[in-house]
């Protein structure tokens, strides 16, 4: 998903949160710039009473508690934390116990504290796919990756539609994806 999408994604849910004072903390980069600005674009729209209190653009790999400390100082009611891979790992290590409500948009491969919003997948596929995740892991001596979960999703979302339409009409294929659960 582009940026845009997940931004829009969490945003109902981070507007749930009706905090009134955002940090944002973002990679140094052309798409941690759309995130910022896109959520930020989204609480002036949508919640009139807040505000930005502190953005802050990430350089790779250089995430320092400095960093947080003046982030914390500004007070924020909520924290966007718009970084990906060992950068939002390194969130996680240096806010440790903090009860700030955050909302991720790289949230893939991250076990995120369940308070979270957090945009991604998990590291962990769901336990309804472990069949598929031990018979992934014996042929391939690794774990699914996101690609591989969504390719057997999707092709037994196609097979259990062709044998509910007992077809391949474009009609009757649309109609059984419509009824799938």
């Amino acid at each position: 998903p582009s940026t845009r999408m997940r931004v829009t994604a969490v945003a109902p849910r981070a507007l749930g949160l009706r905090a009134r004072r955002w940090a944002i903390l973002h990679e140094d980069s052309p798409a941690g710039r759309e995130a910022a600005d896109t959520f930020s674009a989204l609480l002036d729209a949508f919640q009139s009473r807040t505000e930005i209190v502190h953005r802050q653009a990430i350089a790779n790999a250089a995430l320092q508690p400095d960093t947080l400390a003046a982030m914390h100082a500004t007070r924020p009611d909520a924290l966007l934390l718009a970084l990906r891979g060992d950068d939002a790992q390194r969130y996680l290590q240096l806010a440790g116990s903090a009860t700030l409500p955050v909302v991720a948009l790289y949230a893939d491969d991250l076990s995120t504290p369940p308070f979270w919003i957090a945009a991604g997948h998990p590291p962990e596929p769901p336990a309804i796919l472990a069949d598929f995740t031990q018979a992934y892991q014996a042929r391939h001596q690794q774990a699914p990756t996101l690609a591989a979960l969504q390719g057997y999703i999707a092709l037994h979302s196609l097979a259990a539609a062709l044998q509910q339409a007992g077809s391949t009409d474009a009609e009757a294929l649309r109609d059984a994806l419509a009824g799938l659960t």
